[in-house]
């Protein structure tokens, strides 16, 4: 997996956006609708160990559940013969937390308190909706927690 690859006929990988604790996020572009979408996939070294390939698969399940502005959708799930996985979601683009506090601490300045504030206030929304979140049908908490 790489910058060029095609998952599925569909799903063309465009450019790595970002490596996390255990998976590795991609730019890319579904053809069928000529829409931007995140792609994200387990670092390969991971492949063969079935404790991370079945929490990534859990991931994308519980994830799919949700539906709130502030957490991104799941379009879909693909596998290829190599046993990769990967989740296609929607793509927000724009500045990530970390890249606007260091942009305001290289430039000696404070994110603006209401700015700070209405962030925490939208992220906390997120994380209760999802924490909150109960089973269509049995009415079970699904007892979601935010690992990052």
């Amino acid at each position: 997996m790489s910058v060029g690859t095609i998952i599925s006929g569909k799903y063309h990988i465009e450019e790595e956006i970002k490596r996390g604790g255990f998976g590795i996020i991609y730019r890319g572009t579904d053809s069928n609708f000529d829409k931007p979408v995140a792609i994200k996939a387990i670092d390969p070294e991971l492949l063969n160990e079935a404790k991370f390939i079945d929490m990534f698969q859990q991931e994308a399940l519980n994830i799919a559940r949700l539906n709130h502005q502030n957490i991104i959708q799941i379009y879909d799930i693909q596998h290829d013969d190599d046993g990769q996985i990967y989740i296609i979601m929607e793509l927000i683009d724009g500045v990530d937390l970390l890249t606007l506090f260091k942009a305001c601490k290289g430039e000696n300045r404070q994110l603006p308190y209401y700015l700070t504030a209405h962030i925490i206030s939208e992220v906390c929304n997120g994380l209760d909706y999802a924490h909150n979140r109960v089973h269509p049908e049995t009415r079970e908490h699904l007892n979601l927690v935010h690992k990052d």
